[in-house]
């Protein structure tokens, strides 16, 4: 057998070896996911757009709780800061998410991955803030 064909035989097994094995998004399968035990697709869809919405809702509050303490503490800047890290964050994770939903190609299983990369950043999200502005919140919010 020549160079080029046992080059071309180890590619291709290299290929196939890579194909063969299941794509799974880790946000689907965290343990703080909300919707692991679904296993039926549409399922899984509707428990993750459920779980985002709750989480989205949660954040909101969050961030609103936070944009009032700030304006109540009166400093320069401080609100600028908070709506700059959150255009960023937004950017970061819709291109995580974005990047997670594409490990499936065309298949069933993107939308769903997507979903639950967008309600686990947004947690995470949550989490950050509340723990950034703590002392803020302690001391100026509601």
């Amino acid at each position: 057998m020549n160079s080029l064909a046992k080059w071309l035989l180890c590619a291709g097994s290299i290929v196939i070896g890579v194909l063969s094995q299941p794509v799974q998004a880790q946000h689907l399968n965290a343990s703080g996911s909300p919707c692991r035990d679904q296993v039926v697709t549409s399922d899984l869809a509707r428990c993750l757009g459920n779980a985002l919405a709750a989480a989205d809702t949660s954040l909101s509050s969050t961030y609103e709780r936070i944009k009032k303490a700030l304006e109540k503490r009166g400093i320069a800047g401080d609100i600028t800061n908070l709506v700059q890290s959150e255009q960023a964050w937004t950017q970061f994770r819709d291109s995580t998410c974005g990047a997670e939903y594409l490990l499936y190609g065309s298949g069933s299983g993107g939308p769903s991955a997507r979903f639950a990369c967008l309600e686990a950043q947004t947690r995470v999200r949550e989490s950050d803030l509340l723990t950034a502005y703590s002392s803020i919140l302690e001391k100026w919010g509601t």
